[in-house]
């Protein structure tokens, strides 16, 4: 059954405006509060925050029971708050959406509408029955997709950067470790050092070094710290 008020047959353009004779019971909430929950949209500062803005808005804006935003972040398949009701099914069907080049779905009791390139918008309606969803929700498409790409985009850049620092202080690490090993300092001294290096990448206040005699098939403490 293909949802009211939006042609499952016809790509929904999200930069088209809405038709200024939407009549006035499509839209349930008032212009403020549309642009109340935009302002709350753009100072979103994370992919969860922006799904549970979005989640919210659909419920308002449409008869679905329930709304899921789902995103790709990486190679991996990121789903919003309201997941409630998603099954594997719903997950194979948003996976298999992506990939197509349409902007709307109708399956079953479920409405798939496009987000982003990488990013879906799932409505669940009671049952079987797909839930309705009015023209002028198309709107707000498009400025979902394009937040949610900026901070998905801003996520990625600080997680490169966090590997990047991470890596630096390890190298920092081995270099000191490199320069003890040549080091005139005494085992137990040059030890102890060593064991303070690794405190600063890791909780290592129970720390142990053992050397193994393959030969012998012995191992021997010769430092610990417990």
């Amino acid at each position: 059954m293909a949802a009211r008020g939006i042609n499952q047959d016809s790509a929904i353009d999200p930069g088209a405006r809405e038709p200024a004779n939407v009549p006035a019971d499509l839209r349930p909430v008032t212009r403020a509060t549309e642009l109340a929950w935009a302002l709350r949209l753009v100072e979103a500062t994370t992919p969860r925050a922006i799904a549970r803005h979005t989640e919210s808005l659909a419920r308002a804006l449409t008869e679905a029971e329930h709304a899921a935003l789902l995103w790709l972040d990486g190679d991996r398949f990121v789903s919003g708050t309201d997941t409630e009701s998603l099954d594997i099914a719903d997950l194979d069907n948003a996976v298999e959406f992506l990939t197509s080049s349409r902007y709307v779905q109708t399956r079953g009791g479920s409405v798939l509408l496009r987000v982003a390139s990488s990013a879906v918008l799932l409505l669940r309606g009671d049952g079987d029955t797909a839930p309705h969803v009015a023209d002028g929700f198309a709107d707000f498409l498009p400025l979902i997709g394009a937040q949610l790409q900026r901070v998905l985009k801003l996520a990625s850049l600080q997680r490169a950067h966090e590997q990047l620092q991470r890596s630096e202080v390890l190298q920092r690490a081995l270099f000191a470790i490199s320069d003890l090993a040549g080091s005139a300092l005494d085992m137990a001294e040059m030890l102890e050092r060593i064991h303070g290096i690794v405190g600063t990448l890791m909780y290592a206040e129970n720390f142990f070094i053992v050397r193994h005699d393959a030969v012998r098939r012995t191992m021997r403490f010769i430092y610990f710290s417990d």
